[in-house]
């Protein structure tokens, strides 16, 4: 009965959010709001909606409490997260060079011209600190995906907790939730996908779900601020991966087929070594009881 209720609330809250990010999408498009601005303010549509459910289930409004632990090992989580969507673009850009796809752009451009280098690390500065101030903006995200859904789906996926199940499962369904909340802005402001509209959800929805994974693990491994800032510098990167390639939208390395091979990687990597950590940990009292 507890978990029919937990899921009924989890959709409630889908259905809701997505109703109130379509809406006020149509009505910034009415209003000719630019897309930049306009993702701004849907960005908060998420937390906004979670406050709407609090209230109407008669909880007190604490939606940080959903962000507990805000971060663990800070000294290595930042760094990670911040390397995470860095490590994803140079993947991408080394598939699409062994498919002899011309590859551009600050990442690549030492390679050929070395006197460069100091470009590139002013732009790496510049996008570091861009994706800290952008942190501000994906947290009205993050609080509803890496926050108010972790926490339902932990006890949702109880039954399958460390096991090798729950990681997949768990992201399938936020990833799968996270992709389908763009289609408005896609629909009107044709958002990542400029030439390719709505076709390109069949390319973002698993790519999401492959994020998802490495989030999932993160938000385990370190907390919930990494998560944020992960998010945050991917979508600083996001327009530069784009560039970094002539390839269509649907092909881009921001969020085309080469994103979701370099994201799959990560995401399978990543999986592969919490899995073992995991194991570690439930054999060692067992090693212990044996001495």
């Amino acid at each position: 009965m507890n978990n029919r209720r937990e899921v009924l609330e989890l959709i409630t809250y889908t259905a809701l959010c997505y109703i109130a990010t379509t809406a006020l999408v149509h009505l910034l498009k009415t209003v000719n709001v630019e897309p930049q601005q306009a993702m701004i303010a849907v960005s908060y549509v998420p937390t906004a909606t979670l406050t709407a459910v609090d209230l109407v289930m008669k909880r007190r409004v604490e939606i940080w409490k959903y962000a507990k632990p805000l971060i663990k090992k800070p000294q290595l989580a930042i760094p990670t997260s911040l390397a995470i969507p860095w490590i994803t673009w140079t993947i991408a850009l080394t598939v699409a060079t062994a498919l002899e796809v011309d590859v551009r752009g600050p990442l690549v451009e030492p390679l050929h011209e070395p006197s460069k280098l100091p470009n590139t690390l002013k732009f790496v500065a510049t996008t570091l600190g861009t994706a800290l101030l952008n942190t501000a903006v994906v947290i009205g995200e993050e609080v509803a995906w890496r926050g108010y859904m972790y926490v339902k789906l932990r006890k949702l996926l109880e039954k399958y907790r460390e096991t090798a199940l729950e990681t997949p499962l768990h992201s399938t369904v936020v990833g799968t939730i996270w992709s389908l909340w763009h289609t408005p802005m896609i629909l009107n402001y044709r958002l990542n996908y400029p030439t390719t509209g709505a076709i390109g959800l069949a390319v973002q929805t698993p790519l999401m779900i492959a994020m998802s994974t490495v989030m999932k693990v993160l938000r385990d491994e370190m907390g919930f601020l990494p998560c944020a800032l992960l998010h945050a510098t991917y979508n600083t990167l996001a327009p530069y991966m784009y560039l970094s390639t002539p390839l269509p939208d649907i092909h881009s390395p921001s969020t085309g087929t080469l994103a979701l091979t370099a994201w799959t990687t990560a995401a399978v990597l990543t999986h592969t070594v919490h899995r073992a950590k995991t194991r570690r940990k439930q054999h060692k009292p067992q090693r212990e009881n044996r001495k």
